[in-house]
């Protein structure tokens, strides 16, 4: 290769780079997109992998999604897992919006369509910021009202439903989008966006639920996970009340997740509840107070597990996942836990003449 067509080549590479730049620069925080039209993407190219945080707010609240290390966390939960599966829709559907509709408004009809100032207390847009690994701002988009879809000529249906939704990708530029999906799952509520894969007991074969008051505690027993629960130390008087057993047929079989508590769980004389299973997985819950549906709650789990268990193992994976949670607390659904939550008095019969308990 001669002098000459070195040249040539480094000239080559560097209108190459140049333009890759140009490209980078073009996709990348600077990027409005108020020029978009109808039939166009909305937020342009960019590469979905890229994307490292999400910020999602409406005036005081927010929630933030970051990428640390191998999954995703709920920033405001303390470090929560994020539903990666819940993120991926949300990032796959904003990488393929289209644009509808395209207009220039003027901000006396920003608050009309509920894209005025994001800080705004009433009628302010909704913000998500995409954010890659060094913190710079890949896309940002504000959502402003539903646009609702008008019921048929003499149907009944009042506004009709949202069918879509009024955005800006520069709040700058005036110009108002129409996109076809109403991104309804868009909320900056921490605990919408939480993994929801919790504890799971199965096959609960023994129940002991300690109160404050000890005259109120109990334990129950069964030899399976599909036999009779025996309530032990029954007195001769006394006669357990078959009818109420089936409340417990598969104790905790909904246990769910309501949210991750913001701070550490410290109630007062809670109430201790010790469950083992026939799979060796023994559980400790604390439970507090009930409020609004759902009870503060944590929990530790142990196993007795053989050692030479097979890798990819699904028992001992199940006690490495819950292990992990055991680190948070939590408040869960009120239904899982009332049916087990009675006091020792509740469980026998009443006498005829005894007010019921």
């Amino acid at each position: 290769m001669n002098t000459k067509q070195l040249g040539i080549l480094l000239v080559l590479a560097a209108v190459l780079v140049g333009a890759g730049w140009f490209w980078r620069a073009h996709n990348s925080a600077g990027w409005s997109g108020s020029g978009r039209t109808a039939g166009q993407e909305l937020l342009g190219k960019f590469q979905v992998n890229d994307v490292a945080q999400i910020v999602i707010r409406h005036g005081a609240d927010h929630v933030t999604l970051a990428k640390m290390a191998d999954r995703w966390q709920v920033s405001e939960r303390a470090g929560y897992s994020a539903s990666f599966s819940d993120l991926k829709a949300l990032l796959i559907k904003l990488s393929g919006l289209k644009v509808v509709q395209s207009d220039d408004v003027g901000p006396s009809q920003l608050p009309r369509l509920q894209l005025a100032a994001t800080d705004a207390a009433t009628n302010g847009a909704t913000v998500i910021e995409l954010h890659d690994a060094s913190g710079k701002i890949i896309r940002s988009l504000l959502l402003g009202k539903k646009h609702m879809q008008k019921p048929a000529a003499g149907a009944e249906g009042g506004e009709g439903w949202p069918d879509g939704r009024y955005v800006m990708t520069d709040a700058a530029s005036g110009r108002v989008l129409v996109i076809s999906d109403a991104l309804t799952e868009v909320e900056p509520q921490p605990a919408n966006w939480l993994d929801k894969d919790f504890v799971k007991v199965d096959k609960a074969i023994s129940l002991a639920v300690t109160y404050p008051v000890a005259t109120n505690s109990w334990q129950m027993t069964r030899t399976n996970e599909t036999a009779d629960w025996q309530l032990t130390g029954i007195a001769a008087a006394d006669k357990l009340d078959s009818t109420k057993l089936s409340d417990i047929a598969s104790p905790f079989s909904g246990l769910s997740l309501t949210d991750v508590a913001v701070s550490p769980m410290a109630p007062v004389d809670p109430v201790t509840i010790e469950t083992k299973t026939a799979d060796g997985f023994t559980y400790v819950f604390k439970v507090g107070t009930k409020t609004n549906d759902s009870y503060p709650f944590s929990f530790n789990v142990s196993a007795a597990l053989s050692t030479n268990r097979p890798a990819g193992d699904t028992l001992a994976t199940k006690l490495a996942h819950e292990s992990s949670l055991t680190n948070w607390s939590y408040l869960v659904s009120a239904s899982a836990l009332d049916s087990v939550l009675k006091e020792r008095a509740q469980w026998l019969v009443q006498p005829t003449n005894a007010p019921a308990k």
